[in-house]
């Protein structure tokens, strides 16, 4: 995504700030107090979000999704907006520098459309999506306002916090609060936009050095991050099945899921020749040795497939084990790191159906190369 397409995206940004700085301007700084305020959780439908906001938020018809609430001299605004085509695909790409400019961009749209001075900005991550948070100042109209904001960016929507005030009137403790509690809520399982794309460092998270690939995974699975070493690897799947899964964290207890699991870790017995992208049970047999392998364990294979993936050496298997069910396996050569190679699980659950095969299939077909790491 080039510089030009970036600084065009971002045009549409500001004025969502901007229109609220005017309304505080028009209502005259309303003198409710704020520590009078009674927070509540709002959790709009269809909205993706949740988010603590100092009174009941006003809907706003024009755009869907948008809330609002002035208190004292504050206002505090959550505007959920699609990503256009360019920014979608940026963000797609897994590109985590392009990323992070388009939020610079979004940034610097909004304080230069503001005609503010930009104060504290950081680029940092919620719940595993690209964000930036930033504050501002200014004047208008003779009045001096100050302002913080952040700017969330999932695979479809671009989310955009703003907490504004006249100078001296915002509480740290209330915009903390504000931005702290705003959560991501993905789509019900089945419903448009299930999957979203997951860059090498988030899959792992954040636990190995970064890859140049992508991964495809459902819009509501979380990660989470297992044992203290970097072979134990990470975790994707429902909040409740990881729960399962790590109650006794010594464990990992897959018997009992009922959407799937997800495990990216670190291969400790299955090396990848840098050179010729061969995978090997070091024992220099190759390939051959790991299928010998696994039908002398009675291991009936399902799949067996070696392929490029995201550019990157790839050996699918699926094998039935008789009673213990169903194992996926695929193992990402050229890794860099350790044994050069990146083994992913998949866990099925309690029971399993054809949904688990083609949620699989999904997995693997949706492996693509990403323009950095």
């Amino acid at each position: 995504m080039g510089d030009g397409q970036i600084a065009a995206a971002r045009c549409t940004h500001p004025t969502r700030t901007r229109d609220l700085l005017a309304s505080l301007i028009l209502i005259g700084w309303p003198s409710l107090a704020l520590s009078g305020a009674t927070w509540v959780q709002v959790a709009p439908e269809g909205g993706g979000f949740s988010v603590e906001m100092p009174g009941t938020p006003k809907p706003t018809p024009s755009r869907p999704g948008r809330l609002s609430v002035s208190v004292g001299e504050s206002s505090f605004l959550v505007s959920p907006d699609a990503l256009d085509g360019a920014l979608a695909g940026a963000f797609q790409s897994g590109d985590r520098k392009a990323r992070e400019r388009i939020l610079e961009r979004l940034r610097d749209g909004t304080v230069q459309g503001m005609k503010a001075a930009l104060g504290a900005s950081q680029t940092t991550e919620l719940q595993g999506t690209p964000s930036i948070l930033f504050t501002f100042t200014g004047e208008s109209d003779g009045k001096a306002f100050e302002g913080t904001e952040r700017i969330v960016l999932t695979a479809d929507r671009m989310f955009v916090l703003v907490a504004l005030g006249e100078k001296g009137s915002l509480k740290k403790e209330d915009v903390d609060r504000f931005l702290g509690s705003f959560r991501l809520v993905a789509a019900p399982p089945g419903a448009p936009g299930e999957f979203r794309t997951v860059t090498y460092r988030d899959a792992v998270c954040q636990r190995l050095p970064a890859v140049p690939v992508t991964f495809s995974l459902p819009a509501d699975y979380v990660s989470r991050s297992v044992g203290k070493s970097v072979e134990a690897g990470c975790l994707w799947g429902t909040k409740e099945d990881l729960d399962r899964v790590t109650a006794v964290p010594d464990e990992g207890d897959f018997s009992a899921l009922k959407r799937g699991v997800f495990r990216a870790r670190v291969s400790t017995n299955i090396v990848c020749s840098a050179k010729t992208g061969t995978f090997d049970a070091m024992d220099g047999s190759g390939e051959a040795g790991i299928r010998a392998q696994l039908e002398a364990s009675g291991a009936s294979l399902v799949t067996w497939k070696k392929e490029t993936l995201g550019g990157l050496p790839a050996l699918q298997i699926v094998a039935d084990l008789g009673p213990s069910g169903r194992v996926y396996m695929l193992y990402l050569g050229n890794t860099g790191f350790s044994s050069n190679t990146l083994l992913v699980n998949y866990y099925q659950p309690k029971k399993r159906t054809a949904d688990d095969d083609a949620l699989w299939a999904r997995f693997v077909s949706g492996i693509r190369r990403a323009a950095s790491p």
